[in-house]
């Protein structure tokens, strides 16, 4: 493994108190979004020691245009988006022993009040935010994802609770970063600036499908070592 997040419980998964001590020990680490066995297991195997279950699976494996209209039923983490309106829903869901992650910024179930994606918490607004954050630690959420907000506000925000934040889009200060695996890979058409493409993985598979259906159309495919007597 990579991740000093997972030394010395290799022999099991990753819990909340794990990523609590991280901080204490101001330790960063990496988080990826996942929807299926096989990329779990490959960004298990490469030291990623959390997987974000999300809402991102909307528009980037089901075809949606944006998040609003996925259902539980098709993603299985609770993250709640927002501050003051969602206190009571993380009280209850910690009350009944559920671990909650709040969210604050930009939050793609609201986008359209939000007028776009668009940075939040410029200005004055940004004081909104840090209250809203330090409500949230209260309520009794483990983390708090941070997403496209000025750098400085979320310094300010990290420094100022004691529960994990995790960036995207928020800058290097966080305790943790998260990124859509489909943006890191580059299997998205054009990643967002938040993003940087470690890979572009849209034109390899590109490559590799054409080469196969002109072998198809070309007779060379299934070829002796694919086919049996």
């Amino acid at each position: 493994m990579n991740t000093s997040l997972y030394a010395g419980i290799s022999h099991r998964r990753v819990t909340v108190l794990d990523i609590a001590a991280a901080k204490e020990r101001g330790e960063k680490w990496a988080m990826l979004t996942s929807y299926d066995q096989m990329t779990a297991e490959i960004f298990e195997e490469a030291g990623i020691p959390a997987l974000l279950v999300g809402d991102s699976a909307a528009n980037t494996v089901l075809g949606y245009q944006n998040t609003i209209g996925v259902t539980v039923d098709e993603f299985h983490a609770v993250k709640l988006e927002g501050g003051t309106r969602v206190l009571p829903q993380i009280e209850m869901l910690v009350t009944h022993g559920i671990p909650v992650i709040g969210h604050l910024g930009l939050t793609p179930q609201s986008v359209h009040t939000l007028g776009g994606y668009r940075v939040q918490g410029r200005g004055g607004k940004g004081e909104e935010i840090i209250r809203d954050a330090k409500a949230i630690e209260s309520a009794g959420a483990f983390a708090l994802v941070l997403e496209l907000i000025p750098s400085d506000l979320a310094t300010r925000i990290t420094s100022s609770i004691s529960i994990p934040t995790i960036g995207i889009g928020a800058g290097k200060s966080c305790d943790a970063q998260v990124l859509v695996w489909q943006d890191l890979l580059g299997l998205t058409a054009k990643s967002p600036k938040l993003a940087k493409r470690y890979l572009e993985l849209r034109s390899l598979i590109g490559t590799a499908v054409t080469e196969w259906a002109n072998d198809v159309s070309s007779g060379e495919f299934p070829g002796a070592d694919q086919s049996f007597e």
